[in-house]
């Protein structure tokens, strides 16, 4: 996390953000979720340009969320959702049906494939070679 925080406050580009934060803790661990609730509150404020030693103004857009339960992590689904609809309604492009997915999806077959067999396969890349030996060696047949 302080790593990110440190990219987002120094980097070069310009962004938005969104924060999400919890009102209500889970777990016990009150007086940590304060200090999470206040991390929070104070990101934004630094980020909007409104701390001490601020250099830029950054928008952000915090989300106060009661709890985190399945119907509020549905919502937040549908508001992203909505939200790259929206986005690529103005960038014209349909963020839903996009043909590197399909490629995604049709290349799955193959590594869903890999993942079940014993040895590596060779008409792919390393990094997938890798990865899929990594499951095949953590996972319970």
């Amino acid at each position: 996390q302080h790593s990110f925080h440190q990219w987002l406050h120094q980097g070069t580009r310009a962004f938005s953000a969104d924060l999400l934060a919890v009102i209500e803790p889970t777990g016990g661990a009150d007086e940590h979720h304060r200090w999470l609730l206040a991390n929070c509150l104070a990101q934004a404020q630094a980020l909007d340009g409104a701390g001490p030693d601020a250099t830029r103004q950054t928008p952000t857009t915090t989300f106060l969320l009661d709890t985190l339960d399945a119907y509020t992590l549905g919502a937040l689904l549908a508001l992203y959702e909505h939200k790259a609809l929206c986005a690529g309604t103005l960038w014209g492009v349909n963020p839903f049906d996009q043909p590197g997915v399909e490629l995604g999806k049709t290349m799955a077959q193959a590594v869903h494939d890999d993942l079940l067999e014993l040895k590596e396969r060779q008409d792919v890349d390393a990094t997938t070679q890798h990865l899929a030996a990594v499951i095949r060696a953590r996972s319970c047949k």
